[in-house]
């Protein structure tokens, strides 16, 4: 599976839930929101069964949680393309 091309321009801030759909690909209605409502909700069996199977967005999401500095959808990309396909 490749990195989700995101719909945002590269230095757009990815500072919103719906940002970070957008960033994906999706939008807070589609299956990319909902993905990422499940891997919020995980514990972290879960969580990394979802890892098995959308390896690129649970580390988008993890990524988008845990930065300090609000990254850009170019920086996000950059760093999704360093996460290994299944």
């Amino acid at each position: 599976m490749s990195t989700p091309k995101s719909v945002l321009p590269e230095e757009h801030k990815v500072e919103t839930w719906h940002e970070l759909c957008l960033a994906l690909g999706g939008d807070l209605t589609s299956f990319t929101g909902d993905l990422l409502r499940l891997i919020e909700k995980a514990d972290p069996g879960n969580r990394a069964r979802l890892r098995a199977g959308f390896p690129k967005h649970v580390a988008a999401w993890e990524i988008w949680l845990v930065q300090s500095a609000t990254l850009t959808s170019g920086e996000l990309q950059s760093a999704l393309a360093a996460v290994p396909d299944r």
